[in-house]
């Protein structure tokens, strides 16, 4: 049976009058990160009815003008935002990542759409005061993409465990609660949905049991679970730059 998705990691917004470049967006990053990215496709008429709150924009507009790119930024103060065009040109792009927006023209390479998601997802990691990687015992854990590395060797985690994970790595040894995990998971704090959690720990539980012994992850009976303090904890911070080649502007409306 496949795995029930319980949340979508970063929400991205594909602006666009061509119905074949937002499909071609959402199977770019489909294919870079599969389940990572939720794309919703909206066209640049609709743009003003749009209620989504998205971590990115990417939109396609003829020009990258101020007064194109300013009505977006408005509307989706906190989000990142990637500005294609035809109509690409150097000075109008250096202006535009002036105000922290990151241009791309086109036609582009399906790689240089996908480091710079990247980089914007990297982005609103550190805003949030997130770091991306964490470091249990010997095993490196990466949140962005939701995968464990233990001794060169990658378990990659569902969405609900990565998920959980997460949360119990931002806690730093204190308990995330029952209440805490089933509302992460999107279910209920009752019966079903603490048997949902035990069924994610468990899981959780045995591939980290493939190679960190004995499991970083504690239960409090009838409270929740902690990451043990025997898995020395340390948080580890990326240099966006490094990760992305990219070289990074601070946006101080990032929320």
């Amino acid at each position: 049976m496949t795995a029930r998705r319980t949340r979508k990691r970063i929400k991205v917004l594909a602006i666009s009058d061509e119905i074949a470049l937002q499909r071609l967006i959402r199977a770019v990053l489909d294919s870079a990160q599969p389940g990572h990215f939720a794309v919703a496709p909206v066209s640049l008429a609709e743009l003003a009815g749009a209620s989504d709150n998205p971590d990115i924009v990417i939109a396609d507009l003829p020009h990258i003008r101020h007064e194109a790119i300013e009505p977006i930024r408005r509307q989706f103060p906190s989000a990142q935002v990637i500005i294609l065009s035809e109509a690409y040109r150097e000075s109008d792009a250096i202006a535009a990542i002036d105000t922290g927006v990151e241009c791309l023209g086109r036609p582009f390479r399906e790689s240089e759409l996908v480091s710079r998601v990247r980089a914007a997802a990297l982005k609103i990691l550190s805003a949030r005061g997130f770091p991306r990687r964490y470091i249990i015992g010997s095993a490196s854990y990466d949140a962005l993409e939701g995968r464990v590395s233990i001794d060169g060797a990658t378990v990659e985690l569902s969405d609900a465990e990565a998920t959980a994970l997460t949360r119990f790595m931002r806690a730093e040894g204190k308990v995330v609660t029952f209440a805490e995990l089933t509302d992460a998971l999107g279910r209920r704090d009752d019966a079903l949905g603490r048997q949902r959690v035990r069924s994610v720990v468990w899981a959780l539980r045995r591939k980290l049991g493939r190679g960190l012994r004995p499991s970083p992850v504690e239960s409090e009976p009838r409270v929740g679970y902690r990451i043990s303090q025997r898995a020395s904890s340390q948080l580890e911070n990326d240099q966006l730059s490094e990760q992305t080649g990219l070289e990074v502007h601070d946006d101080p409306r990032l929320g």
